[in-house]
């Protein structure tokens, strides 16, 4: 895959140039700093951390991520006084053979369902700060093999956001895939 155009900006719109979760879980393009890609085969949380002050665009890219139950996964913003786990507007479905929804007010959450449940096309998760320390974030991607989730939040923050991280709601553990993050 050429990284060069991975992703693309047309008429103010960024694209993936058709290219699959796994081409963009390490990919990066002109002006798009990429963190290292980690497998999320094992642990509770991956933390990306020395996320500089400018940054106004971040994407955290999931491939084939999966917990050991039915655990919703989380992703929290963080400043340097660490992660905040309180304050977050937040909701995610799942939509296909059945369907479920969540929400959080600690952490921006996307919905699980079981064991089974894999995670990948997001899974493109979005967080753009839209004005002085506030995130807004949405995701959609593919959930398990029946079933399609999306979901969006909010959470300000009180000081300039320096790390992010992808943790669960609950007790399980990851138990595969790989994740990445890029930003601008």
């Amino acid at each position: 895959m050429p990284q060069s155009n991975a992703f693309k900006f047309a008429n103010n719109i960024l694209t993936n140039g058709g290219y699959d979760a796994a081409d963009l879980v390490g990919a990066t393009s002109a002006g798009f700093t990429s963190g290292t890609t980690v497998a999320t085969t094992s642990g509770t949380a991956f933390d990306f951390t020395g996320i500089p002050a400018t940054t106004k665009l971040i994407i955290l890219n999931l491939h084939e991520v999966s917990l050991s139950g039915g655990d919703n996964l989380y992703v929290q913003l963080g400043d340097s006084g660490g992660f905040e786990t309180s304050g977050y507007l937040s909701t995610s479905a799942y939509v296909g053979v059945s369907s479920s929804y969540t929400s959080a007010t600690d952490a921006l959450t996307i919905v699980g369902s079981s064991n089974t449940a894999v995670f990948s096309g997001l899974c493109f998760i979005s967080l753009v700060d839209i004005s002085t320390n506030t995130w807004v974030s949405n995701h959609t991607g593919k959930h398990a093999t029946n079933y399609i989730i999306l979901g969006g939040g909010s959470k300000s923050l009180s000081s300039t956001l320096t790390q992010v991280r992808l943790t669960k709601g609950g007790s399980d553990t990851f138990d595969a895939g790989k994740l990445n993050i890029l930003y601008i």
